[in-house]
């Protein structure tokens, strides 16, 4: 009883001293309820459907984060995780990391996500745990490493002999030195043939860019999905 009076008047000298902050805490609070709860349902789907139609952008509503990948999106990722095998590699991290990493957990299969940002890595890491998917789902620290034509994720961390046969590519930020190019030279090599690529932001120009230089240099064609934020499906050939 002490401490829940001690919680109201820390609450009530709150609101009268900063009432943004008092908002802005509920608003996060009730926010990551309904986060829970509509990501309980979720859990629920067998992993060869897809979601009903609106349960992932209410997610990514409540998700409540503005470089959130979008519906369209996820679902083209659900949609390839079972055309494909094996480890996946994710480029960034966020609620795509949660929805592919229970899918995969499902299906017994490994997530790496290479992530750049050491403050967001933590943030992953305690999203995962809470939701129990950090024995399926692994976040690589994985700072930009600067090179002449482009910077990319310091991948030293990441487990050798894996060969990946679908590759979720939101990351590296679009202002990046080189934007999402690096992921060819650097793990071009780990990635299996027939390999799926999903690079999201496809519609704008660096992404544009990056998908002209993997056609002249790698020979991978790719192919535009999606209307409200385009997203691109490139297949490596050989």
């Amino acid at each position: 009883m002490i401490e829940a009076a001690k919680r109201i008047r820390r609450m009530a000298r709150t609101l009268v001293e900063s009432p943004g902050r008092l908002t802005e805490y509920y608003r996060s609070s009730f926010n990551a309820y309904q986060f829970q709860a509509i990501f309980a349902k979720y859990k629920q789907i067998p992993p060869n459907q897809l979601p009903p139609d609106g349960m992932i952008e209410r997610l990514v509503e409540y998700w409540a984060n503005s470089w959130s990948a979008k519906e369209e999106y996820i679902v083209g990722l659900l949609m390839h995780l079972n055309q494909t095998s094996g480890p996946i590699l994710e480029c960034g991290s966020g609620i795509t990391t949660l929805l592919l990493g229970h899918r995969c957990q499902q299906l017994g299969r490994k997530l790496w996500v290479l992530e750049h940002h050491p403050g967001w890595a933590t943030r992953m890491r305690t999203a995962l745990a809470k939701h129990k998917l950090d024995q399926s789902v692994h976040i690589i620290d994985a700072p930009l490493v600067n090179s002449e034509h482009y910077s990319w994720y310091d991948v030293g961390n990441l487990p050798e002999g894996d060969i990946y046969n679908m590759v979720v590519c939101d990351g590296p930020p679009g202002h990046t030195h080189g934007g999402r190019y690096g992921l060819m030279p650097v793990l071009g090599e780990r990635l299996s043939v027939g390999c799926h690529i999903l690079l999201d932001d496809a519609s704008r120009l660096g992404e544009q860019e990056v998908l002209a230089r993997w056609e002249d240099e790698y020979g991978i064609k790719h192919e535009m999905i999606g209307q409200l934020k385009p997203y691109a499906v490139a297949i490596k050939s050989n």
